[in-house]
This record gives C-alpha cells, sequence and structure tokens, in this order.
C-alpha cells in the first residue's frame, strides 16, 4: 500500500537522522484529510487531529512496512486497523510519561469512544511533534543519550508500528484469547495463546549479561523487554535499509541482521518466525 507517493525526498541532507528540505516541504503542504481517506480506501481507520508533522511521518513509515512486503517478501506488511493521534486529557486512563504505545488487547483508550481492538496504534500530539525538525532533533537526542537504537525522525513511528505487526504475528500464529468477534475472525485458533506469549515477551527482564549484548548497539530501552527489544532492532533494521535520497528501501532490511551479535541474531530468528 502506498499512501502518498507525493511525499519524497532529494539529496539536501539537512540532519544526521535523515531529514531533508524537500521532505520538510512536502509534509508541510500534504492534506491531513486527504491522507486519512487514503488510509481509509485500505481499511485502515486514521485520525490526525490535522497533524501534519505525524501525518506524514507515518505515511513515511507505513510505506516502508509495504515496501518491505511487496519488495522484498519480508515481515507480513500488517499495518493496524485503527492509527490514531491523541492529546492526553482525552484517555481514559492516567498514566504519566506516556508516549506513543500499541495496545495487546481491546481496551477503552479514549473517554468518549467504544475500546480499541488489539493492536490499535495511538501517536502523541504535543510541542514535541508540532514539527518535523523537532521531532527530528528530539530523535537525535535520544540517540545520543544511547536510548534508542536510532536518530532517524521516522524511528517512533516505526516503532509503534512494529510492535502492531509483530503482536498480530503472533496471534495469527498461536490465536488470540479474546472471545469477541474481532478476535474470531482475524486469529481463529481453537486453543488460543498469543495473548499469553506476548505479556510473557512483555514481563520478561533481561540479565546484565544480555544487557551488555544490547545497549551499545539497540539502547537502553531495547533493555525494558522482549516485545521493546524487537521493535528497536526492527526499527534499526529498517532505518538502516533507507535510502536517504528517495525514503526507500535500498536493500533488504533483513540483510542487516549480519551486523550483529549472537546474542541479537539468535532472538530475531527466533521472533521472525512468528511471520
Amino acid at each position: 500500500m502506498k499512501i502518498s507517493k507525493n511525499i519524497s525526498t532529494d539529496n539536501n541532507i539537512s540532519f544526521n537522522a535523515g531529514l531533508t528540505k524537500q521532505t520538510r516541504k512536502n509534509i508541510a503542504q500534504i492534506d491531513v484529510k486527504t491522507i486519512e481517506e487514503q488510509f481509509a480506501q485500505h481499511n485502515i481507520q486514521a485520525d490526525f487531529k490535522n497533524s501534519k508533522p505525524i501525518a506524514g511521518c507515518v505515511v513515511l513509515a507505513s510505506n516502508l512496512i509495504t515496501e518491505a512486503k511487496e519488495k522484498y517478501n519480508f515481515l507480513s506488511g500488517f499495518l493496524p486497523q485503527y492509527i490514531r493521534t491523541y492529546k492526553p486529557e482525552e484517555l481514559s486512563f492516567k498514566e504519566q510519561n506516556l508516549a506513543d504505545f500499541c495496545i495487546i488487547k481491546s481496551n477503552k483508550v479514549m473517554k468518549d469512544e467504544a475500546p480499541y481492538p488489539a493492536t490499535s496504534t495511538f501517536y502523541r500530539k504535543g510541542w514535541f511533534t508540532s514539527s518535523v525538525r523537532i521531532i527530528d532533533f528530539l530523535m537525535e537526542l535520544s540517540h545520543f543519550k544511547k536510548r534508542s537504537s536510532s536518530n532517524h525522525f521516522l524511528h517512533d513511528y516505526l516503532h509503534e508500528l512494529i510492535h502492531a505487526m509483530h503482536v498480530d504475528a503472533i496471534y495469527k500464529k498461536y490465536g488470540f484469547e479474546e472471545d469477541n468477534d474481532y478476535a474470531k475472525e482475524l486469529y481463529p485458533n481453537k486453543n488460543p495463546s498469543g495473548y499469553k506469549h506476548v505479556v510473557e515477551m512483555g514481563e520478561y527482564n533481561f540479565s546484565k549479561e544480555e544487557m551488555k549484548q544490547i545497549i551499545p548497539v539497540f539502547g537502553k530501552y531495547a533493555t525494558t523487554n522482549k516485545l521493546e527489544l524487537f521493535a528497536e532492532v526492527m526499527t534499526k533494521m529498517f532505518v538502516d535499509s533507507i535510502d536517504k535520497n528517495t525514503m526507500t528501501l535500498k536493500s533488504n532490511p533483513l540483510e542487516q541482521l549480519k551486523n550483529y551479535n549472537v546474542f541479537i541474531r539468535k532472538f530475531m530468528q527466533q521472533q521472525l518466525k512468528h511471520f
């Protein structure tokens, strides 16, 4: 799925994180409602609250995931049915320091709306997303502090979509325990165990030795649990495969695995079996 072909880049690289003047210009000129309509044509309900930076970044990230599937048959190419932008006061729950997130089971996320199904993805709107240059700068800062696996301005947008794709792949393989029409239709299985599997990954605590294998290349956030490690490694695999001149993939992200240590390669190979 190519949501918007007119969002492209040129060869004038402005920052180390891959943002160009042409990309900034194109994102500034997009019509958010048109983008949402294009997503809807692919049965994806998107609401970006008129945020051009968020809409533009999600489009570019979505196109990379779709391209990986179509060009290299890499991963599933799955995109969540719901992609939302939110403000903290709109949430039905209070949680400090919550930013972007993907839910792993049906949840009443927004105060005045019905529950959203598993894999729905949410991006927080605030001063930090008010321009793509700010997004770019903050990713540079995050990477400099060794928190994230890359400094690319699309990092967080890819990260959450990869979470959704990962959870979807696990549920398709093992089934999903929720007793509703959505789960039964998308993830039929007589003895489902996918949710249990995802929760176990989310509760995993890495040992000090494992952290030493992770942090130098993939940052501190990747040591949160196995779900975050997969998302951080896969995000880096994608951004290191991007042609900065065209914002398309210059190679199969899978080829990046050979650059990582044995611990990471084994972990990723295990997770990729779900797809």
